[in-house]
């Protein structure tokens, strides 16, 4: 498992780390396993304890109540789209980006685009490629691939046989 610094905090490849920049601050959230999105909250996906919130255009980080205008994951990862009542759901990704401007999701660094987008009379998630509306969405860090031992014969043992 691969791990870096980020401001003493040291992650591995299981976990993602929210960046927000807003007018003079930033914020980090995280890191965490998953992040769910229910309405304008995003939530914790481990223990579910709100961690920002979406009021009057921006996002409010918790705990510092710092107000975001962008906030991304740069960490390969996955969205789920989740319905928990009928336990329907699919997944985009991964991407090498997730990035959150406003009210709606954007992915990948080169060529972004926006995948869903907050509807504010239905607290649900439209996925915009469908016009499809989920309650949820989980964000989880992509799974790895698994590794891969090939047996590799020096040269000179391949040509005298």
């Amino acid at each position: 498992m691969t791990r870096r610094s980020l401001q003493g905090k040291s992650i591995g490849r299981s976990m993602l780390i929210w960046t927000g920049a807003g007018p003079g601050q930033g914020s980090i959230i995280g890191p965490a396993n998953s992040f769910r999105f229910v309405g304008a909250s995003i939530r914790d996906g481990r223990g579910g304890q709100e961690v920002a919130s979406f009021c009057d255009g921006v996002w409010f980080c918790r705990p510092t109540k710092r107000s975001c205008s962008v906030m991304w994951v740069e960490h390969d990862s996955t969205i789920h789209f989740e319905d928990p009542k009928t336990g329907q759901g699919t997944v985009l990704g991964p991407f090498d980006m997730i990035g959150l401007v406003d009210d709606t999701i954007y992915v990948n660094r080169e060529h972004s685009r926006g995948v869903a987008q907050l509807n504010h009379e239905t607290g649900h998630w439209n996925l915009l490629d469908t016009g499809v509306s989920w309650p949820e969405i989980v964000l989880k860090p992509a799974p790895t691939p698994p590794f891969r031992l090939e047996h590799i014969w020096p040269t000179e043992f391949a040509e005298h046989g």
